[in-house]
């Protein structure tokens, strides 16, 4: 298994370059071809005053173009441009959705708020392509520079489904990973889903990749989830965090889920989820 097609999301905010830079080190490193999607709309509520959204991004998309074509030829990489400039925060969305399903991995950019007045980007965009797309999301985040990604692996394991299709998603990562460790979090909440020896199930398929994978077995209590998560990628300092996405995904575009959200906004590496 690799990723053959891979898709990333670029706009007009600091980070965009970056991103799409380390999605062509990707495409690069997998042998890849790679879509990429620039998507914007309206920062502001329309309003008669309001010019038109391609006008307000075509510049940047063009830049943007420009700068990524000769470097995706240095890298023997196929590009495929693509661009949304739209009204509503919803018809955004859905462009996203839609190219991150036709690929095997998807990037976007962690939100920054400090950007969030000018950029046309929603807030919640990422949580909302994790839980429709069906495809795993490889979210950047917004400080930092990244390279070598998914060299030393964290995988947050608690034996359910989401996490189960974490681990098959990020297995292109884990196969050539350096390090691996995967947390296993309170398993005696789950233990009819963790077995006799919980971890020991997940680490034999591993194995069977040719991933030799260190268990740790964690109860937390005086802390959450999340941040023993971003706690512990720091400790080991892992270049990828590997996790099920989770919450609740409705009309329109409601999206509960207090551990993912708080990793997504937190996070200080980068982070693959699958729904």
């Amino acid at each position: 298994m690799t990723y053959k097609d891979v898709f990333v999301h670029v706009d007009s905010t600091s980070r965009s370059d970056a991103r799409a830079d380390i999605a062509i080190d990707l495409a690069k490193r997998f042998d890849a071809a790679l879509d990429v999607h620039f998507a914007e709309c309206d920062p502001y509520l329309a309003n008669l005053a309001s010019k038109r959204p391609d006008e307000m991004f075509r510049d940047a998309a063009e830049r943007t173009r420009i700068a990524l074509v000769p470097k995706a030829e240095q890298a023997g990489t196929t590009l495929d441009w693509s661009e949304t400039f739209a009204r509503r925060d919803a018809a955004l969305c859905r462009s996203v959705i839609f190219g991150t399903r036709h690929a095997d991995l998807a990037i976007l950019g962690q939100h920054d708020p400090r950007e969030q007045t000018t950029s046309g980007v929603p807030s919640d965009l990422v949580e909302k392509v994790v839980l429709a797309a069906g495809r795993p999301v490889l979210t950047i985040p917004c400080i930092g520079d990244y390279q070598d990604i998914g060299s030393r692996v964290l995988i947050a394991w608690n034996a359910g489904r989401e996490a189960t299709r974490a681990v098959h998603d990020a297995m292109p990562f884990l196969v050539a990973a350096e390090d691996v460790v995967v947390v296993v979090i309170n398993p005696f909440d789950r233990e009819q889903d963790h077995g006799a020896s919980p971890g020991a199930d997940i680490h034999r398929h591993l194995a069977t990749h040719g991933v030799d994978a260190t268990i740790n077995v964690i109860e937390v209590t005086d802390v959450s989830v999340a941040d023993m998560l971003l706690s512990r990628a720091a400790d080991y300092g892992s270049n990828l965090l590997v996790m099920g996405g989770h919450g609740k995904y409705g009309f329109p575009y409601v999206f509960e889920g207090g551990c993912t959200r708080h990793i997504l906004a937190h996070m200080t590496t980068p982070v693959l989820m699958s729904h």
